[in-house]
């Protein structure tokens, strides 16, 4: 059976689309006043957002610093200052209280050894040592100027820990000599130890230093 042409139309569907029509060109209209209304960016205000930086401090962003005013300088406080110098002082002190500890503490040399079975020496041998004494000696110039030479004996102990105690001169010759054989002495290293039985013991130690002018200083006396 044939539709009829004259049937009714269907009214409701139509108003429906006309009415989404409608909404969909007012939102476009919406859209396009806006974009119309907004400031246009300028290529400068771009620029400066790409290259604005951002300073990181503990891992916290902040704001950037004005370039223009100094940044602040965290002074430390005086009493600080003066704490910190004390403690370095007090420092510097100690290590030449401990040097002047091994060169001139006194012991008891009764206890010292002269013969023993393993005698001591210096860490480096005595070749190495009578080299360091002959590098690092200076001649007095009074002896130079007197014409003095000869041999200063030089007398110390050897504790069990190597160190040198009790130096002195047993025979000098004067002039300075004997002073700079002390000081010399005094500089070098420590010693090995000496054994008694197979035991550490202290030993005293006899150590002669000879003091030869050279042919130009004969001369010249």
């Amino acid at each position: 059976m044939s539709k009829n042409k004259y049937q009714a139309k269907n009214y409701d569907k139509a108003e429906r689309m006309r009415l989404g029509v409608i909404v969909v060109a007012f939102l476009i209209l919406a859209g396009i006043i806006y974009w119309v209304l907004q400031p246009p960016t300028s290529s400068t205000t771009m620029q400066t957002m790409i290259e604005e930086p951002i300073l990181a401090v503990n891992d916290k962003k902040v704001d950037k610093v004005d370039s223009t005013e100094p940044l602040p300088v965290i002074e430390e406080k005086e009493e600080q200052k003066s704490e910190v110098r004390k403690e370095k002082k007090n420092a510097e002190t100690k290590k030449v209280e401990k040097k002047e500890v091994t060169n001139k503490t006194y012991i008891n040399e009764a206890e010292a050894l002269t013969l023993v079975d393993e005698m001591a020496t210096p860490l480096s041998g005595y070749e190495a040592y009578y080299r360091y004494i002959r590098n690092n000696m200076l001649y007095p110039g009074e002896a130079i100027k007197q014409g003095i030479q000869g041999n200063v004996t030089v007398e110390f102990i050897v504790d069990k820990e190597g160190n040198l105690h009790n130096i002195r001169i047993k025979k000098g010759i004067g002039h300075g000599c004997d002073e700079e054989a002390i000081r010399v002495v005094k500089a070098g290293e420590k010693w090995k130890p000496a054994k008694n039985k197979g035991k550490i013991v202290m030993q005293k130690i006899t150590l002669p230093i000879s003091f030869r002018l050279n042919d130009s200083d004969k001369m010249k006396n």
